[in-house]
């Protein structure tokens, strides 16, 4: 049987349309932003909703429909709790059988003659991430239209598998006439009568419109959104934190304020460009596109200050004895799809026998998702990232994040770890807050560029203490610094490389689970 995912039917339909990563939070609050739009412009739409079980996801889709008059909800699968008294009319609850691929998939649609919407989110396949969503945002009615014969194959396979008995929810109930002879359970005729009536849940008048009233509406709403947010990152730094933002960079505050207002000003730009009455069609996708990008940008920017933010006020978090053979792999396995996927050899080394370090696992972990994740972008094709773990001296240990990528000049390293210093694409945030988790649990980092060499970040951390006594290696190097230095140089040849991208593919399914836990 081939896969249910709603994901293929939406992708294959736009081939430029782009997913943000966000978290259930992020998407609960997209959830919410949708309702209040439909509610505050009185739109009387058909949702269509596939949400996990817990009430909580459920609450704004009841408070939609008991304001919205006319509306229908169709609801895929099960939910927990049931509707309010007043909305029982308005909803139709249609059991499926989901896949590996629908369960894993989220949905919250909505269809009506002045506008049509969509959010998929889309979970990591990786059971240790379950908190990673992709989530796709789109007004296109083409889109629409291919979300609608997923959701029409899903209910269809649900009725062939119960007819064959090979169903195991409540269609089985269906099938076999249990359900039919209670007239109480709507559940055994909401999906039949659907599928009879598709024609008219979405109308091709609707489907094939190339805009429609309430767009612009819709992406002003958006974007009065984030100026929300900004707002009240705002009045939270004038609180108080903007002692605490200063310290990164001088006037961090205004910069922040222009970075921010830059993807405005450009979606403001294009809203108005596309109210224009001459607009073609190639045009108006470009500036849709143009609109999505800055929002995506406008997003991981206030992202990454509150992550400033929180990384300067919270208290220092306790240090602990860590061991980077359970640590490194995890996160390098994790970027190696997207270095492989611009082409880029990614590849870890830890020395053998290597003591424990003193830090914090998470804050670890998150600054070698920044520095990894800098190198595969500054590197070109053909290049490579790797990351080294070995004795500096006696008393600390090394990690080098290195790459191929472009040369800097003393002028760039100096400023690297500065607010919103960038050379490329990005928040220029990234690097300033790798700086500042390493220093917050009492290591240091430091940047070098050679000529032809791309740039090494070098972190140090101390060794635990108990080891300073019994470790072997650390005694070694205690009585011979040099041979400590000979150590850590000797994995920056090639053949160590090679190998060590050998060792980090054999443990990418071990330690994938340790990233960001």
């Amino acid at each position: 049987m081939s896969s249910l995912s709603l994901q293929t039917h939406l992708v294959s339909s736009q081939q430029n349309l782009t997913a943000i990563s966000t978290n259930p939070k992020g998407f609960k609050v997209a959830i919410q932003s949708l309702s209040d739009f439909l509610v505050a412009h009185q739109v009387s739409a058909t949702l269509w909703v596939k949400l996990p079980k817990e009430d909580a996801w459920w609450t704004d889709i009841w408070q939609y429909g008991q304001q919205a008059v006319g509306c229908t909800i169709y609801s895929l699968g099960t939910q927990t709790g049931n509707p309010p008294e007043n909305m029982a009319a308005s909803f139709r609850p249609i059991p499926i059988e989901q896949d590996t691929d629908l369960k894993r998939e989220y949905l919250c649609m909505a269809v009506a003659e002045s506008f049509v919407v969509s959010l998929l989110a889309v979970r990591n396949p990786n059971p240790a991430d379950k908190r990673t969503l992709q989530l796709y945002c789109t007004i296109s009615g083409q889109a629409i239209a291919a979300l609608s014969t997923g959701i029409k194959a899903v209910i269809e396979s649900s009725q062939t598998q119960a007819l064959e008995g090979k169903a195991t929810s409540v269609w089985e109930e269906v099938a076999n006439g249990q359900l039919l002879a209670n007239s109480r359970d709507e559940r055994a005729i909401v999906g039949p009568a659907a599928l009879s009536q598709w024609a008219r849940l979405f109308p091709a008048s609707i489907l094939l419109k190339a805009t429609h009233p309430l767009d612009s509406a819709f992406l002003t709403w958006q974007l009065q959104t984030q100026e929300n947010l900004r707002s009240e990152l705002s009045n939270q730094a004038k609180t108080g934190a903007n002692n605490a933002l200063d310290a990164l960079a001088p006037n961090f505050l205004s910069q922040a304020s222009q970075e921010l207002q830059a993807p405005l000003t450009t979606v403001k730009t294009a809203l108005t460009l596309l109210n224009s009455p001459t607009i073609k069609l190639s045009q108006r996708q470009l500036y849709l596109e143009m609109i999505a990008t800055q929002c995506d940008r406008q997003r991981s920017l206030i992202a990454s200050v509150f992550n400033l933010l929180k990384v300067q006020t919270a208290p220092n978090a306790p240090v602990q004895s860590l061991k980077l053979s359970d640590i490194i792999p995890g996160v390098v396995s994790t970027y190696q799809p997207l270095a492989e996927e611009r082409g880029i050899m990614l590849a870890h080394t830890i020395s053998p026998n290597l003591p424990a370090a003193m830090g914090t696992a998470s804050m670890l972990k998150e600054a070698l998702i920044h520095l990894i994740a800098n190198g595969i972008q500054i590197t070109p094709k053909g290049g490579r990232v790797w990351v080294t773990a070995a004795l500096s001296n006696g008393k600390t240990i090394s990690i080098k994040v290195q790459d191929s990528g472009t040369d800097m000049s003393k002028t760039d390293t100096s400023r690297l770890f500065d607010a919103f210093h960038r050379s490329r694409e990005g928040t220029g945030l990234g690097l300033t807050l790798a700086k500042q988790l390493i220093e917050k649990m009492g290591g240091s980092i430091e940047v070098e560029s050679q000529a032809g060499q791309g740039a090494t970040f070098k972190i140090q951390l101390p060794i635990s203490q108990p080891m300073l006594e019994d470790h072997p290696e650390v005694q070694l190097a205690l009585a011979n610094p040099e041979s400590a230095a000979a150590n850590t140089s000797e994995f920056d040849h090639e053949d160590a490389l090679e190998a060590s991208q050998t060792t980090a593919m054999d443990r990418t399914a071990a330690n994938r689970a340790g990233v960001l836990a």
